[in-house]
């Protein structure tokens, strides 16, 4: 009776389409992975970035009509892009980073990202002890801000974090020394 009730059982949950299957990372059709507790699922991989120098620290951020913006280091330069719910390019890559100083990805400061409920990109990254910059640009890739420089007086500022609200207001914080006694305190623009 147990025998039959277990077979029971089984019958159903393939009938009902339990687990369900998925393509599996890398587009390996047929290769079933499971959904996760939420009932999503991944996606299927894809390549972003296809450059021979390392591209290093990504960020992301969610633009409108499920777009993305997409930030990064390639060779101490400061990357950005748009890609669909899929990872393909919407705008072409772009240099951000400041111009003459040059963003050294020490593993310590990825760049921040986010976005407005218009699809414009905000962007601040601290380009190698010159303080913190930040950058705007339209959902199309366009400079509506360009590389201006936080104003403050801090010292070595670093490591800066950033959330935008839906209407466009950045909010920045980062690391700041003046106000250290034998630490690093942090700081608000």
């Amino acid at each position: 009776m147990r025998r039959l009730l277990a077979l029971y059982i089984l019958v159903v949950l393939l009938v009902a389409g339990w687990p369900p299957a998925v393509e599996a990372s890398g587009g390996r059709p047929g290769t079933p992975v499971p959904a996760l507790p939420d009932g999503y699922r991944w996606s299927n991989e894809s390549q972003l970035t296809n450059d021979q120098a390392g591209d290093l620290q990504p960020q992301l951020a969610l633009g409108t009509n499920g777009s993305a913006g997409v930030a990064w280091y390639r060779n101490g330069d400061l990357m950005w892009k748009r890609v669909d719910r899929s990872g393909t390019e919407i705008t072409a890559e772009r240099v951000v980073s400041p111009d003459g100083y040059p963003v050294q990805p020490d593993g310590s400061c990825a760049p921040c990202i986010g976005a407005d409920q218009n699809g414009t990109f905000y962007l601040v990254s601290e380009p190698g002890g010159a303080g913190v910059y930040y950058s705007k640009l339209s959902p199309n890739g366009a400079f509506l801000v360009n590389h201006q420089n936080v104003p403050s007086g801090a010292r070595d500022p670093a490591d800066p974090v950033m959330v935008v609200t839906p209407k466009g207001v950045a909010h920045i914080i980062y690391s700041d020394g003046r106000f250290a006694i034998g630490f690093v305190d942090e700081s608000y623009a």
